[in-house]
């Protein structure tokens, strides 16, 4: 499906490290002042070519459909139009098509995935516009980045609410109480495993050995089969791209079977399909609403649509993925229906004052003091996607 599988390298989010951050440009004061009266217009700048190409066309799916369902009824008697920019997952160049975008086509709101071509773009606003403006970020690795920027809002399980699900989940399963870690070298992976190891220390568990990779494309078996000297209850894996995906499926080759507990990027299906036969113990962190259920009692009506519009047009399941980015724009476009206006003020009030918000990857609280669209998570098995308990006898 996907023309280029290199390895997408850089520091980059959990899930797919799909950071969609929406940057509603400032208009303090202001209803709109687009020339196009009619159309709020979307500036999506996304790695459609390289490296990353493939989660910039889960991104584009996720926002494609959102705003195909919205434009049946418009926000406030307005369509909205999307113009993608390709950032190839660089700075110089993310930079570059957010400058085209704001300088010729009367942008907004913009889109962009991933830290590094983010970082640059966020900055670039900034100088810009010196008054700030509103982001909503889906998959941010970065947990103090509300902080740095004060108009964050994170649409998604945070990298430290996921690995604090995972902990709390393995510790509290019978025969695991001692784990080795395996993590990319980059500031994902180094998060992911530190705040694996403050919750699982701090209920009480081991940490025997841990050990991490760098490169393009790493072999990891030598370091694999140390930390299975280690005889550990358990192995946490924390990754973004194929590289993650390669080590479990090498794991496995070398006899280091044991219960598996993944970051959740490994559900994807590009990645999944990389993975060992046997995947029935690996285990991840997900929404209680997982998109591929398509349960009724977890989804409201027009997310339902949504999602079966999503396998029909597609030919594939709304994982989270697409479906993250999709529920950023839910999230968006009810912010700015009920504050009436783009100004960036009012719809951070509006945000703000959004308690609960039905999107296709379930039900959304909102933790006004940080900001946070919080979901409820499971850990599943990968085996079936299903909620599970952890029996390793």
């Amino acid at each position: 499906m996907f023309k280029n599988k290199k390895f997408v390298l850089g520091t980059i989010a959990v899930v797919l490290l799909v950071i969609v951050t929406v940057l509603v440009v400032n208009r303090k004061n202001q209803t709109n002042t687009n020339k196009d009266k009619d159309v709020i217009k979307i500036g999506a700048i996304l790695p459609l070519t390289g490296p990353a190409s493939f989660a910039g066309e889960l991104t584009k799916r996720g926002i494609d459909i959102a705003i195909k369902h919205q434009n049946n009824n418009g926000i406030n008697g307005r369509k909205i139009l999307v113009i993608y920019e390709d950032s190839v997952n660089q700075a110089k160049e993310g930079v570059a098509a957010y400058n085209k975008l704001s300088e010729n086509d009367n942008i907004d709101i913009f889109v962009s995935i991933y830290s590094v071509p983010t970082v640059a773009i966020l900055s670039s606003a900034l100088v810009k516009e010196k008054n700030g403006g509103l982001f909503v970020t889906s998959h941010i690795a970065k947990t103090d980045i509300t902080t740095l920027y004060p108009k964050i809002f994170n649409v998604a399980q945070s990298t430290q609410q996921e690995a604090e699900t995972l902990a709390k989940f393995f510790y509290n399963s019978k025969h695991m109480k001692r784990v080795v870690t395996y993590s990319v070298d980059d500031d994902f992976g180094k998060d992911f495993v530190r705040y694996f190891i403050e919750n699982f220390t701090a209920l009480g568990g081991t940490v025997v050995k841990s050990g991490n990779y760098k490169g393009e494309n790493p072999d990891h078996r030598q370091q694999l089969t140390i930390l299975k000297s280690f005889n550990s209850d358990f192995c946490l894996f924390a990754g973004a791209d194929q590289r993650i995906a390669k080590a479990i499926r090498q794991g496995r080759e070398i006899g280091l079977n044991v219960p598996y507990a993944v970051s959740s990027t490994i559900s994807t299906t590009e990645l999944k399909n990389m993975l060992p036969q046997d995947i029935s113990s690996v285990y991840y962190v997900a929404p209680e609403c997982n998109v591929k259920d398509n349960s009724k009692d977890l989804l409201d009506t027009n997310s339902i649509l949504i999602v079966n519009d999503y396998r029909n047009t597609y030919k594939a399941e709304l994982d989270f993925a697409s479906g993250f980015p999709c529920a950023a724009m839910q999230f968006l476009f009810e912010g700015i229906k009920q504050s009436k206006t783009l100004s960036t003020e009012d719809i951070f009030t509006s945000l703000a004052q959004i308690k609960e918000l039905n999107t296709v990857v379930g039900k959304v609280e909102f933790d006004n003091r940080t900001r946070t669209a919080k979901f409820k998570l499971v850990v599943m098995n990968m085996l079936d996607n299903k909620k599970s308990e952890l029996v390793w006898e």
